[in-house]
């Protein structure tokens, strides 16, 4: 017998099913979506609600990992932005006003443990269009031993990192390479190193040696989101163009 929650080939409408899940915060919060739907958008939801684990069996889920009520809102606004089937801009979008880079990037976190790849892309769009020169550094330090290894996060945040050490735009370079983690300043210096390699090019630009997707694979492509490429300005004219895929900072 088919299992009752399935990845189909469109976001369920609410309409399709009364049946709800109710997700706990933290904080004590519960958020109710419909169960359809946030099986449809999760590999953990789908997983969990498939199975015959408690929390499946009775609907209600309490999450902790990279989970606050910030973060939540998000997700859940976005579930029902999928289910209208239109297009849009996820940086114009009224849940994402005044959203800062670092709860974005908690967001993606939770996408990731979620297993929700077309809400992790949805925010690093997001990310990509916010204020690396300034903000990058900072989200390396406080969340850089979260990032997932060899994720498109940890990817975008190291080629940002090596941006800004090649065109001498951090302030204090020694300090800021102690917030990496071993993984990231093992990753940072092969970038670095690369740009040794043929500084004929360009002084301080890393050629795009391996070609990376900036995105996480979807599997299914009934996304709508407006999926420009971003980019990250550079009023020097210089730029690292790195691992995190054909974008130039």
């Amino acid at each position: 017998m088919a299992s009752p929650f399935q990845r189909g080939d469109h976001t369920p409408q609410p309409h399709e099913s009364e049946e709800m899940v109710t997700i706990n915060t933290p904080s004590g919060k519960q958020y109710l979506v419909h169960a359809l739907t946030v099986a449809h958008l999760s590999d953990y939801f789908r997983a969990a609600l498939n199975s015959n684990f408690v929390e499946g069996k009775k609907r209600e889920f309490h999450l902790t990992q990279h989970c606050d009520d910030e973060v939540m809102k998000i997700f859940t606004s976005w579930l029902y932005l999928r289910c209208t089937a239109l297009e849009y801009n996820i940086g114009k979008t009224c849940f994402m006003q005044d959203v800062t880079l670092g709860i974005a990037v908690k967001a993606w976190l939770l996408g990731d443990y979620l297993l929700a790849p077309k809400f992790q892309n949805d925010m690093i769009r997001y990310i990509h269009k916010g204020n690396m020169a300034t903000d990058g550094p900072k989200i390396i330090q406080e969340f850089g031993e979260q990032f997932p290894e060899d994720s498109t996060l940890e990817k975008l945040f190291v080629d940002v990192f090596c941006h800004l050490m090649t065109i001498k735009k951090l302030k204090d370079p020694k300090t800021m390479l102690d917030w990496l983690t071993p993984r990231l300043h093992s990753e940072v210096s092969i970038e670095l190193a690369l740009a040794l390699i043929e500084p004929q090019k360009c002084r301080w630009k890393v050629p795009i040696h391996t070609f990376h997707p900036q995105y996480v694979d979807e599997e299914h492509e009934d996304s709508k989101s407006i999926a420009q490429k971003p980019t990250v300005s550079n009023s020097s004219g210089l730029g690292y163009t790195g691992r995190a895929s054909g974008f130039g900072f």
